[in-house]
């Protein structure tokens, strides 16, 4: 864990590194320029267009132009505080896969334009000066295997109109790419230990103390993951989209012996932390199917988790009071809801409003009471700490726990409130 760890901690100071080393960077590189093969930068009356700025880029990623002299070729002015080496890794970036060329560019549409940088700045606070100066060109590659890869390329006006390339977008997407590097490369060595310190960079403060343990079970689990379903090598994950603080990426997993399917994964920087969306559904633990009133059964699933046919005469007694029996649809003549306090049933059955008397088949379950449990311990109440503790990957998958039904499923959904889960919501399928 320590060689990873003092890596990840290097790219950190060879950032601020970068940065201080910019001050000398002008000067250089003028001097450098007089010596060296320079990219014909396209100019229209003397001056930088935002599409010619975008070819030069291009042109590095193709390899038409080495990195060094575009980047040499541009004045100060197009390439805001950016060193030569943060724009070389800047252009590695975008290089997919051998003989992948970048053919055409297309300008993003205004109301694309205007919904990402509102995405952005949503994640990214601290970069909104450069996402309001941000344009944003589509990038569309030579092969066929690249149709769904979205590559948005972002260059930034500044007041005069003048484009150039900004220092803090470029860094903010070098440095999920770097940690994603790390990331793969600990999964494929099956490095539990690396891995976790990884995760543990983003972990819950909600977690307190058990923080370690909860990074340390997560990458136990992450790691059997790709081992038993992934076939794509970590590091040869298939590069998606790249924005600034986010990039998505795509593998092959086994979904079972006869089926394969392609999956998508994200590691994004998310008000100044590096985290992974591992969509790693998690089952619904069999005891977390049967509901509980203050430490008693109320009903047990059977093997499928859906609830048996009952009725008020066999449960009222523990739940208390019909508070009150509506329709909730008036297109379905056999489904209704049943409030008591603290929890409501959806139905699919039959009621006597006048009687208090139902029966049927239940179909959701809605608690906000610490009275109700899902097993002995998913109540309204629990830390949230405590819940990720037993379910780790709910976070990326909506808070919502599922188990297969035969041709449906049933799902248990958290919410959240000041830390500690305020409703569990069940469902079947």
């Amino acid at each position: 864990m320590q060689g990873i760890k003092s890596r990840y901690l290097l790219q950190k100071m060879l950032a601020v590194l970068c940065l201080l080393c910019l001050l000398f960077t002008s000067t250089a590189c003028s001097l450098r320029a007089a010596r060296e093969d320079s990219y014909p930068v396209g100019l229209e009356d003397g001056k930088l267009t935002a599409l010619s700025l975008v070819q030069a880029i291009v042109s590095a990623i193709n390899g038409d132009s080495q990195a060094k002299s575009v980047y040499l070729a541009l004045s100060n002015r197009h390439v805001k505080n950016l060193s030569v080496d943060e724009f070389n890794e800047y252009i590695r970036a975008f290089r997919l896969i051998e003989d992948a060329k970048v053919i055409s560019v297309s300008r993003l549409a205004v109301a694309a334009e205007e919904e990402l940088r509102d995405s952005l700045e949503h994640r990214l606070p601290l970069l909104t000066e450069a996402i309001e100066e941000t344009i944003f060109y589509e990038l569309y590659f030579n092969l066929s295997e690249l149709n769904n890869v979205n590559f948005t390329l972002g260059i930034q006006l500044d007041e005069s109109g003048e484009p150039y390339l900004d220092g803090d977008w470029v860094r903010s997407i070098l440095r999920v790419s770097d940690y994603a590097q790390l990331y793969f490369e600990a999964i494929d060595k099956g490095d539990k230990d690396d891995l976790a310190w990884l995760l543990s960079t983003s972990t819950s403060p909600a977690l307190g103390d058990r923080a370690e343990e909860f990074s340390r079970e997560k990458a136990k689990l992450i790691l059997r993951f790709y081992r038993n379903n992934v076939t794509t090598e970590a590091v040869k994950s298939k590069l998606l989209s790249i924005l600034p603080g986010k990039l998505t990426f795509g593998q092959n997993y086994r979904i079972n012996q006869y089926t394969t399917a392609e999956r998508e994964l994200e590691i994004r920087e998310e008000y100044g932390n590096i985290v992974v969306r591992e969509a790693i559904r998690e089952e619904l633990r069999p005891v977390d199917r049967i509901l509980y009133v203050q430490g008693e059964r109320v009903f047990t699933g059977d093997q499928s988790g859906k609830f048996r046919l009952i009725s008020s005469e066999n449960i009222s007694a523990k739940l208390g009071g019909v508070k009150r029996i509506y329709r909730n649809d008036p297109d379905n003549s056999t489904q209704f809801i049943v409030e008591y306090v603290g929890i409501a049933l959806k139905v699919d059955g039959e009621f006597d409003y006048k009687k208090r008397y139902w029966k049927g088949e239940v179909q959701e379950i809605i608690i906000d009471s610490p009275r109700f449990s899902f097993g002995p311990q998913l109540r309204v109440g629990m830390p949230a700490g405590e819940f990720f503790l037993r379910y780790p990957f709910a976070g990326e998958t909506d808070y919502t726990m599922e188990a297969p039904y035969m041709r449906g499923k049933v799902n248990l959904t958290v919410q959240f409130s000041s830390g500690e889960i305020d409703k569990l919501i069940w469902q079947y399928r």
